[in-house]
């Protein structure tokens, strides 16, 4: 069973997503009471390689009052050594970033999806809006037509 417990909204937006990987975290005991309870923002976080692990930077982790406050420190993310290459060279490549796409709670064990992604431009944002304002006032003036449509036979 599977509970979404943080989620990056902007990543759909802002980001084509090219593949997604999931992997494990470690945390520590108010980290994961303060993450169990969703009080965990991962939507300015980002992924980087230090000796070939990776660390989250900038998530941010309301931590419970009674607990010391490290709620910034980098959480490192467990993959295999195979999976970890893979994400690597996609990293090293031009334009390419890695980020969490969710925080989900996957059999009791805390895990973090991650994303590779490349930045849409300015142009892509715009083309997006309009698309989706056009379905919009299609779905809109469908629903006029058949309830219109509804209401004249209810008379005849």
């Amino acid at each position: 069973m599977q509970f979404i417990l943080s989620k990056n909204q902007k990543i759909s937006y802002k980001y084509n997503i090219i593949g997604k990987l999931e992997c494990g975290i470690i945390l520590k005991g108010h980290e994961v009471r303060a993450i169990k309870s969703k009080n965990v923002n991962i939507s300015h976080a980002y992924i980087v390689f230090r000796k070939m692990e990776m660390f989250l930077i900038g998530s941010k982790i309301k931590s419970i009052p009674t607990a010391c406050d490290l709620a910034n420190r980098p959480i490192k993310i467990i993959a295999h050594k195979k999976e970890i290459l893979k994400i690597h060279n996609k990293y090293i490549e031009k334009g390419i970033s890695i980020i969490p796409a969710k925080i989900i709670q996957k059999n009791n064990f805390i895990k973090v999806i991650i994303s590779w992604v490349k930045v849409k431009k300015d142009f892509a944002h715009k083309n997006i809006v309009q698309d989706s304002s056009i379905k919009l006032k299609i779905s809109r003036i469908v629903k006029r037509s058949i309830y219109r449509s509804t209401q004249c036979k209810s008379i005849n």
